[in-house]
């Protein structure tokens, strides 16, 4: 006797959750469980040709090894397999370990991927490498290591039901689509999978729902009536039945596996990771010829060719068929906010020229899902490197106001135009859910007039990629109807068919200001000194070959310099192991490049001054004897300097420092009370230089952000200050909070009309920010903020939510405070520091952070909880300790001299010259005559040695010409930042507001 068919298709949720739940167990069968073999080494990376001559021993499981970050391997003897029955490798592990056959990195086995198809032939000795750390750290399984490192707990050979399989994924698509329908009738909570408790009946609700209850529970019923292959048919049917229209617009996947190359760990288990996850998405194509893969960052792809470079040239034959895409154009996915313009240019030029070399042509978009803001100078960069299109995804977690745009075409600060995709509800982590599949197509934007958006695929952050189950998912939603269509395909092919409705696009004109992620400006002080000392160094060594006729410098001091620009690496945004690294390394890189550009230089015994800047500079002659003037790119003996005139009329006391043409008076603190510069007094409201200190407990990325409330709870240092007079100088000792101090010292220079202040800190507060306040009645607007080529101006008033957002803003080392006509303002210069706040009239100047350092926070404590990291015990925050901190201000007046320019200023007041021992040196370039705003920043010996190349940014907003003054028998051509062919030599240069030239400057 049997029933009626089952009324009751509410409880239809949990039973196909149990029926999924036994189509699981039923997938993978063990066959044969294998012996492992463990060789210690020192966990330092071997080679695969060093590691087969180790030492192995057997081990039983579960077997814990290594100390965090440790790389070690493993050794297992393969049967012989037959074709007719495929086996895998089932690996089962809590951190991450590459399984290598014949040489080959052949799978890379973490918390997302489990099971490796092996190859059919003779048994085999296979190698595993092993790494103490765990990947793809958002997935449900990633639960952290053990106490005592990461734990093997399975080795052995699996045979995998195919029917079983194909079932279980059958049904779980549709389950997936059914909990969506559900969800939407039922208030947005997902049906319950459990059946116990009251369970609503099925009434007034969409007809599909109905409908996939219905196949769900015929499905169930046939599997347990007919098995698996009952159930199958009943599928099938139920696919045929969906099958329809798709919505009108498509989902195009992309492989995606985003690699930090720091940040939870250091630079070798990132190179580690690339290994790893290339090998496994190389394995993937085998299988599912369909999937296409992404992948940004020539330098992974270079430390995959180093350390693997049998897996590198399966990576190439796969560019080759068109299934793998090095997309990105950048070196490394770089922050765009602090490094200098230059700098930010060479991780385009560096990048363009690997994706040349990978795929015989510059990538056209650039890839950066994950960083902290947008600098507006990106778009003229990009399209100067042959760029014109970009994807991010980061810009979408702006928490006060939402970006309006999913495509869009961005018009940066000169005018430059890209076209822009950015994920709107999603991120770049994503796993073909039917869930993200839906919200992608209806947080689409631009819907309206383009019919695709684009989903980033895989885990990522730790890499790991795309898995099977990922590609299964994928095959069976381009069978639904009333789902976007979905497939993978290729990025490039994504933009060309958005670029067609380019006209129809919105646009977006200047930066893009992450409303997230303030606190990176300022964190790790330290870090962001050597990185600009490594900066400025490495501008020294390229004007010293200018000048001497030599080609390019090595590009591996640049390359690494442009690593650390990575954007959890100079935002000081990883853990303590990162930057015990990296510092040195930058610090090595300044001292290695300033010591050889000396020894180059140095071709005689006459000491002498080399200028390695552009534009004129000052340098202090032996002996005092005053200041003399060095010409641009140019060396000169110190003999032949005379000096200028120094500004008279100087006074210094414990309450006053003045000259003819700085005029200072201080309060007992050691804070400026006023202020006048070349006769024009700065409208100072209460005191400038004031000391604040700021309670700093953001609510959750605490290396990342600083919350809005920070800025509402500061407290003025209040201590006295002792004063220690010089002739030129006057320093003021104080406590600072509670535990720290602080000497400042104002100096006036000889013969500018510039005030010196230094602060040397013995800095020992923990979760505290400090600010150096300029409190004035500046009213103006806007204020001007440098940037990597140009400025920006932003609101400095209150009351607009989009302004009241950018409490905490970047600038590249110089901001000028102003009315809103700005005839005159106040300048402030600094030599390594790029966090400020400006509201009101009051300019606030982030020194120092002691944020919990990334690793200590309690987002990812839990990660470094265990007994074996390396290094011992760390101070829980950064910058506490000692710091040389050097700023400046001065007066900005519309139309001054180009030397006084504060874009000048912050080159000039904080760029030594060079000595050395010899001749005369002479580049040809005598400067520039008109277009003050204009500033030559940079000099570069040609690629092509054909000359040099000097490159020119407007910086103030406006417009005009220049003439370009050279020795006799030299000549200038245009060019770009790519060193292009530019034409007819040119005298005189036109610009325009925020122009980025470059002119190459040869012997005619």
């Amino acid at each position: 006797m049997n029933y009626p068919q089952n009324p009751f298709l509410q409880l239809t949720i949990p039973r196909v959750a149990g029926a999924l739940e036994r189509l699981k167990g039923s997938i993978w069968t063990e066959e044969q469980p294998l012996e492992l073999s463990f060789a210690a080494g020192t966990g330092e990376p071997i080679s695969y040709e060093q590691a087969i001559t180790q030492r192995f021993d057997p081990v039983t499981l579960p077997f814990h090894w290594g100390d965090l970050f440790d790389q070690s391997w493993f050794k297992i003897e393969l049967p012989a397999i037959s074709a007719k029955k495929p086996l895998y490798l089932h690996w089962e592990e809590q951190g991450e370990s590459t399984l290598h056959l014949k040489g080959l990195p052949f799978y890379g086995f973490d918390v997302a991927h489990k099971f490796c198809p092996l190859p059919a032939g003779k048994k085999q000795t296979a190698y595993l490498e092993g790494m103490c750390l765990q990947s793809a750290i958002w997935h449900p399984n990633a639960t952290g290591l053990a106490k005592d490192g990461s734990v093997v707990s399975k080795v052995a050979l699996y045979s995998r039901h195919e029917l079983a399989w194909e079932v279980y994924h059958d049904l779980n698509v549709l389950f997936d689509i059914c909990q969506e329908e559900g969800k939407a009738v039922n208030g947005g909570e997902y049906p319950s999978t459990s059946g116990s408790g009251f369970h609503p009946p099925i009434s007034e609700v969409p007809v599909l729902y109905r409908r996939l209850l219905r196949i769900l529970d015929d499905a169930v019923n046939a599997l347990d009536r007919d098995g698996l292959q009952g159930m199958r048919k009943v599928l099938k049917a139920g696919y045929k039945s969906l099958a329809g229209q798709h919505e009108r617009i498509s989902c195009v996947l992309t492989g995606h596996a985003h690699i930090d190359l720091v940040w939870l760990w250091p630079e070798r288990s990132s190179e580690y990771k690339a290994v790893h996850t290339f090998s496994s998405m190389n394995r993937l194509m085998d299988h599912y010829p369909e999937f296409i893969f992404g992948y940004s960052q020539p330098a992974s792809y270079d430390a995959v060719e180093r350390n693997a470079p049998q897996l590198m040239k399966e990576v190439k034959k796969r560019i080759g068929q068109g299934k793998w895409e090095p997309v990105g154009a950048t070196e490394v996915e770089s922050d765009t906010l602090m490094a200098c313009g230059e700098a930010l240019a060479r991780s385009f030029i560096y990048g363009q020229r690997g994706y040349e070399r990978l795929q015989g042509k510059p990538s056209e978009v650039l890839w950066i899902p994950d960083v902290f803001g947008y600098c507006g100078s990106l778009p003229q960069i990009m399209k100067q490197t042959g760029v014109a299109y970009f994807f991010t995804t980061k810009l979408t977690w702006s928490n006060i106001n939402n970006f309006p745009y999913s495509s869009f075409v961005w018009r940066g600060i000169d005018g430059s135009e890209v076209v822009v995709h950015v994920t709107q509800g999603n991120g770049y982590n994503q796993e073909v859910k039917i869930s993200e599949v839906q919200k992608g197509a209806e947080a689409y934007r631009q819907s309206d007039v383009h019919d695709e958006f684009l989903a980033p695929t895989g885990y990522g952050d730790g890499g790991g990629g795309v898995t099977e189950e990922m590609c299964e998912r994928a095959r069976r939603i381009q069978s639904i109807a009333g789902m976007p269509e979905t497939k993978w395909g290729r990025i490039d092919t994504f933009f060309e068919k958005l670029n067609q409705q380019r006209e129809m696009l919105p646009v977006w004109q200047g930066e893009l200001y992450l409303e997230y992620h303030r606190g990176v400006l300022t964190t790790h002080g330290d870090l962001k000194e050597a990185f600009r000392k490594s900066e400025r160094a490495l501008q020294v060594w390229e004007a010293a070959r200018v000048v001497l006729g030599q080609g390019e410098i090595d590009e591996q001091p640049w390359k690494r310099v442009v690593f650390a620009q990575f954007h959890d690496y100079i935002p000081g945004s990883s853990i303590w192991e990162v930057y015990e690294e990296g510092i040195p390394e930058l610090q090595a890189i300044a001292r290695d490049a300033m010591q050889t550009a000396a020894t180059e230089l140095s071709d005689g015994d006459s000491p002498a001054w080399f200028n390695p800047l552009p534009q004129p500079k000052r340098v202090s002659l032996p002996q005092g004897k005053g200041v003399a003037i060095l010409p641009p790119l140019s060396g000169v003996a110190v003999k032949e300097l005379t000096p200028i005139p120094s500004i008279e009329g100087l006074k210094s006391s414990a309450t006053q420092l003045a000259n003819d043409a700085v005029k200072m008076r201080f309060d007992n603190k050691g804070r400026i009370r006023k202020l006048e510069i070349s006769g024009e007094s700065i409208p100072v409201k209460t005191r400038l230089n004031d000391l604040v200190l700021y309670p700093d407990h953001a609510h959750m990325f605490e290396a990342w952000d600083i919350d809005r409330q920070t800025l509402s709870l500061g407290k003025s240092e209040s201590s006295l200050a002792t004063a220690v007079v010089e002739e030129r100088a006057v320093n003021f000792t104080r406590s600072l909070g509670e535990k720290s101090s602080v000497t400042i010292r104002y100096e006036l220079d000889e013969t500018l009309p510039v005030v010196h202040i230094s602060y040397d800190i013995d800095w020992q507060e923990e979760n505290v920010l400090l600010k150096a306040a300029f409190v004035t009645d500046y009213a103006g607007t806007l204020t001007r903020y440098g940037a990597p080529f140009g400025s920006v101006l932003r609101s400095q008033i209150p009351g607009r939510m989009r302004d009241e957002a950018m409490f905490e803003s970047a600038a590249s080392r110089w901001v000028v405070l102003s009315d809103d006509a700005a005839a005159t303002g106040l300048a402030v210069m600094t030599e390594a520091k790029y966090g400020f706040s400006c509201r009101d009239g009051a300019l606030g100047v982030s020194l120092l952070r002691s944020a919990k350092v990334t690793g200590e926070d309690r987002n990812h404590r839990k990660l470094f909880e265990v007994d074996n990291r390396k290094g011992g015990k760390r101070a829980i925050c950064s910058d506490i300790g000692k710091h040389h901190i050097k700023i400046a201000v001065s007066l900005s007046e519309v139309g001054q001299a180009r030397v006084m320019q504060p874009a000048a200023l912050a080159e000039s007041l904080f760029t030594p010259a060079l000595a050395y021992q010899g001749e005369a040196k002479e580049s040809g370039f005598l400067g520039l005559d008109g277009g003050e705003s204009l500033q030559a920043v940079w000099a570069k010996p040609a690629k092509d040695g054909k000359g040099w190349i000097l490159r020119l940014n407007e910086t103030m907003g406006q417009r005009g010409k220049t003439k370009i003054e050279l020795a006799e028998g030299y000549v200038a051509t245009p060019t770009d930042l790519m060193e292009g062919e530019g034409g007819k030599a040119i005298t005189t240069l036109p610009f325009k507001p925020y122009d980025l030239l470059s002119v190459r400057i040869q012997k005619s």
